[in-house]
């Protein structure tokens, strides 16, 4: 047994030794880091193993030899230590001593290597260490043995801060700089007098506290975190605390999820577009004269009606395709459909229940006024949602929005052509909008003069209800003067009189 143990105690100082000697190489190749630490492991075990069998075998030669020694002559035992015993002594002092060595080797081959930890975990927003992870530790601890204290959210944000504010007062880790060594992209960073770490993959923090304003750039894509000592530390990841003991901690950057998040500007966006679709929706449609609108048109009024059938079309069919890949483009489907169906049923004479495209049918020979108006106004209703939508930048891509306006404007050019009809005018230019939108502006021009003030011109007018006031006075003045005349005391009681 001595010569075996020596022999690996022997074995162990020559690779401490050569590890020492090739380190600077070694933490550069990772096959070599994996194969010192197997290596390092073995031999752990193996002394772990040396040493337990020595120290076994000392205490049973230990118990044998007081057993001797009593029997013998009754004597106090005295130990003494043989050679043999002395040996196995030094060795296990030394095995010991190895292992030390050894854990020292593995602490730093896996600092040198971040794929190899004994424990691992995701980290999706944020992780912390002193302060604010001994806070949740010890509300999770509580809640564990109370669940009846902590089952609304009042009552956790209230634990929370009587919690916290017991903690600022007791600042368990006022020098928790002294424990911890923070290193990012292998750059030491030098800590000041701090209670808690926190690491966030995320903008917000503790609430929806924001600790980068606006920049939303990556700042460090390693951290790592040494902690020193022997007692552990309350670490907490995503909200998940337990007490970590001595050791490394590397968090790397692995990938990125994409999260749902509310976009007020976008909501009040929408809002605005929802009140324009509603006016779009609820304007009346024109109607021609009983005579005028079974007339046909003529060539030239048909060939614009093509022409403009033909680029809402092209609309339609680029809408369609928009709302299968932004999916708040969807908003758009009423008008398209109101419109792909009107069409369908009026231009290309085909029943909307037909699941035949109108790509396939030939558009008829023969269009009323009456037709050309529905057809129209359907048309003028789908272009001025898609306007709307492209005003409040709800599109969120600048190639499509630029492929979606450039269609609005040549719609909007066949638009102002058949402006130019008269009986078409009334449908592209409403009268009835015109006039109510005249009428409401000079209404809210009207100003309401405030009680108690009066212009000087206003003072001179008579107003109504005042002309019989006024004879009654002129009247009481007149009868007032003509009984001073006949008597010099001042009446008494004429004004209660009359």
């Amino acid at each position: 047994m001595i010569i075996a143990t020596r022999f690996l105690c022997s074995a162990v100082e020559d690779f401490v030794v050569d590890i020492v000697k090739a380190w600077s190489r070694i933490k550069q190749n990772n096959t070599a880091i994996e194969s010192v630490i197997l290596k390092s492991d073995l031999m752990y075990d193996k002394l772990s193993v040396l040493i337990d069998i020595l120290a076994e075998d000392a205490a049973v030669e230990k118990s044998a030899a007081y057993a001797d020694s009593a029997k013998a002559d009754g004597k106090p035992f005295v130990p003494q230590i043989d050679h043999i015993a002395k040996c196995k002594l030094e060795l296990a002092t030394k095995a010991q001593n190895l292992q030390e060595s050894l854990k020292l080797i593995i602490f730093q081959v896996e600092q040198a290597n971040p794929q190899r930890f004994k424990e691992k975990c995701v980290m999706n927003n944020y992780f912390g260490i002193g302060l604010d992870a001994k806070i949740s530790l010890e509300f999770n601890t509580r809640r564990d043995e109370h669940p009846g204290q902590y089952n609304s959210r009042l009552k956790n944000k209230m634990w929370y801060g009587l919690l916290g504010s017991k903690e600022l007062f007791q600042r368990s880790y006022r020098k928790l700089e002294e424990r911890v060594h923070l290193e990012c992209d292998g750059e030491a960073i030098s800590l000041p007098n701090l209670q808690g770490i926190v690491v966030l993959n995320i903008t917000s923090y503790a609430g929806g506290v924001n600790f980068w304003g606006s920049s939303t750039a990556t700042t460090c894509r390693e951290v790592m975190i040494t902690i020193d000592g022997e007692e552990g530390i309350p670490v907490q990841v995503d909200g998940e605390a337990w007490v970590q003991r001595p050791g490394l901690i590397k968090i790397r950057y692995k990938n990125a999820a994409q999260m749902l998040t509310r976009d007020r500007d976008f909501e009040n966006s929408m809002k605005m577009w929802e009140c324009k679709h509603a006016e779009i929706q609820a304007a009346s449609q024109p109607q021609l004269d009983s005579q005028e609108s079974q007339e046909s048109l003529s060539d030239e009024e048909y060939a614009q009606m093509q022409h403009l059938v033909q680029l809402a079309e092209s609309l339609i069919s680029r809408l369609t395709d928009l709302s299968k890949v932004h999916q708040h483009v969807s908003v758009l489907m009423d008008s398209v459909n109101a419109s792909a169906n009107i069409l369908n049923n009026t231009f290309y004479n085909q029943d909307s229940s037909n699941e035949a495209g109108a790509a396939f049918c030939s558009p008829i020979e023969t269009l009323s006024r009456n037709d050309a108006v529905d057809v129209t106004f359907s048309l003028k209703g789908l272009y001025d949602d898609t306007k709307a939508f492209l005003d409040e930048n709800l599109l969120r891509s600048a190639e499509d929005e630029t492929i979606l306006q450039t269609s609005l404007d040549a719609i909007n050019k066949e638009f102002e052509k058949l402006s130019e009809i008269d009986w078409m005018n009334s449908v592209l230019i409403p009268e009835e909008k015109s006039l109510d939108s005249d009428s409401r502006s000079l209404r809210l021009k009207v100003k309401f003069p405030k009680l108690g003030k009066k212009k000087p011109e206003e003072e001179e007018k008579p107003k109504s209800g005042q002309g019989i006031q006024g004879f009654i006075g002129n009247l009481w003045r007149r009868r007032h003067h003509e009984d001073e005349a006949k008597d010099d005391d001042p009446p008494t009681s004429s004004g209660s009189q009359l």
